[in-house]
């Protein structure tokens, strides 16, 4: 979406201070913009013509006409998700119907604005370790450890080799350290205060191992241990849905990892799968034969 582009330039420094401005009038004035020509949008953020006209090509338009009729395509999908998850999604009064209608919103808000913000170069930079690494542990405690666990049944089921724990193993990372083995760690946390992950990630510092941290966005006391994080949406009230919203964002960045994955191994993978199709044809085959044959000429 538009709006995804823009908060993108944004966090990416790409936008002048004047393009800046522009961005800032269409977020808090959503609606005008379908009804401003170039030179009234150009009156209203205080810039100039050429400015709107850069704007728009930075984002991937040849001008503005062209990014008016875009934008006013996605503007109704944008206002009902911005307008349903401006408060809290649920109240005493709401129905079965209003959570049905409102639970896809949070997945696609969540989902969304962790992609918006998510630092690309981090992203790449685990794609490759893991690439490079014979092993990856992930760790969590609680309901992070769950979703550990899950992401690393998706990593081995596509040729990876992943395992979750909620400990840090020592005896068992010590081993596979003196055993040459390269270990890629992820460490998921919620809040980013837990003990036992704090715990685990100044072990992996005094062992000087490759890891990332999978935490929400802002200073606490795992992102203080280290610079390599990718950063997650968290709410910070249990109305808001807290822990909904970690896992679908934590999950997100997690699938990311895993279906790389599942590139990196495609031919092999390609190849079994192909080997499996026709060992279910001979099957159903031979199934077919036994149906038809005839016992009584035996």
């Amino acid at each position: 979406m538009i709006t995804h582009k823009i908060k993108r330039l944004e966090k990416d420094n790409i936008l002048s201070p004047q393009e800046s401005e522009i961005a800032k009038y269409i977020e808090s004035n959503p609606e005008s913009i379908l009804n401003l020509s170039t030179y009234e949008l150009a009156d209203a953020s205080y810039v100039s013509v050429s400015t709107i006209i850069r704007f728009c090509q930075k984002i991937g338009f040849k001008g503005y006409r062209e990014f008016k009729t875009q934008y006013s395509l996605e503007y109704k999908e944008y206002m009902k998700v911005r307008n349903k998850l401006n408060d809290l999604p649920f109240n005493q009064n709401s129905t079965l119907k209003d959570v049905m209608n409102t639970v896809p919103l949070i997945y696609y808000k969540t989902v969304e604005d962790t992609q918006t913000y998510l630092n690309y170069s981090m992203v790449e930079w685990c794609v490759n370790e893991i690439k490079k690494s014979d092993i990856v542990i992930l760790y969590g405690d609680g309901i992070n450890y769950h979703i550990a666990k899950s992401a690393a049944h998706r990593m081995n089921s596509l040729g990876g080799n992943a395992v979750a724990y909620n400990s840090f193993h020592g005896q068992q990372v010590r081993f596979r350290l003196e055993m040459g083995q390269r270990v890629f760690s992820i460490v998921v946390s919620h809040h980013g205060d837990n003990v036992n992950m704090v715990n685990i990630v100044n072990r992996l510092n005094t062992l000087d191992m490759k890891y990332v941290l999978v935490t929400r966005m802002g200073n606490n006391a795992l992102s203080r241990l280290s610079s390599k994080r990718l950063e997650v949406m968290i709410t910070q009230k249990s109305l808001e849905l807290s822990d909904l919203v970690f896992s679908l964002s934590s999950g997100y960045i997690l699938e990311i990892l895993v279906v790389m994955t599942l590139i990196q191994n495609y031919e092999v993978l390609d190849k079994i799968q192909k080997q499996r199709d026709n060992e279910r044809e001979i099957r159903k085959q031979y199934e077919k034969d036994q149906d038809s044959y005839d016992w009584r000429r035996e």
